[in-house]
C-alpha cells in the first residue's frame, strides 16, 4: 500500500513538473484609445472593431469599450497583426481613420503588430492633423475623425 501511494505520488508531482514547464501561450491583452485626429481628445467609441491576421471577420466582441473611451482587449495566441475599426452614435456609423486618410489608394488596408504593440506601444498616423500622441508598452492609439459629407457622398456612390 505505502509502495502505491508513493507511486501515485510520484507521478502526480512528475505530471505537475511537466505542465509547469509547458511554455504557456501567454494572452495578449492589449488597450486601444481612440482619439480625434483633428483635436488630439479622446473619443468615446459606441464599439470598436478589431481584425486579426489580415481576416475579414470583424470581432467587437473582443473589446470591452470603457466610460473614458479605452478599450481592453485579449487577442487570440496565433494573433500576429490587427486592424482597428470604430463605430459612433450608437449606430454601426464607422469613423473615419486618419491613418490612410493622405493615401491615394483609400482602399488600403493599415495593420498593427501586435509584437510592436505590447513590446513598446504603437501610435497610428494621424493624416488629419498634426497632434500627437505617445503610446506606452500594450496600447494601441488609433486617430480617427467623424465621417464629412463629401465622406457619405463618395460612399453612396462607390457601394
Amino acid at each position: 500500500m505505502l509502495v502505491r501511494n508513493r507511486r501515485v505520488l510520484l507521478v502526480s508531482a512528475a505530471l505537475w513538473v511537466c505542465c509547469a514547464l509547458l511554455p504557456a501561450q501567454a494572452a495578449k491583452s492589449i488597450t486601444i484609445r481612440i482619439l480625434d485626429g483633428r483635436t488630439g481628445k479622446a473619443l468615446v467609441a459606441s464599439n470598436i472593431n478589431v481584425r486579426v491576421n489580415h481576416r475579414k471577420t470583424e470581432h467587437p466582441e473582443w473589446v470591452e469599450v470603457n466610460e473614458d473611451g479605452t478599450g481592453k482587449t485579449t487577442l487570440p495566441a496565433d494573433a500576429t497583426e490587427i486592424m482597428v475599426h470604430a463605430t459612433y452614435d450608437n449606430t454601426m456609423e464607422v469613423y473615419v481613420n486618419c491613418d490612410g486618410v493622405k493615401d491615394k489608394d483609400k482602399t488600403i488596408e493599415h495593420w498593427y503588430s501586435v509584437s510592436a504593440i505590447l513590446a513598446s506601444g504603437v501610435t497610428s498616423p494621424n493624416g488629419c492633423s498634426t497632434k500627437k500622441a505617445v503610446a506606452k508598452p500594450g496600447e494601441l492609439i488609433f486617430y480617427v475623425r467623424t465621417k464629412s459629407w463629401l465622406d457619405r457622398y463618395q460612399q453612396d456612390y462607390t457601394e
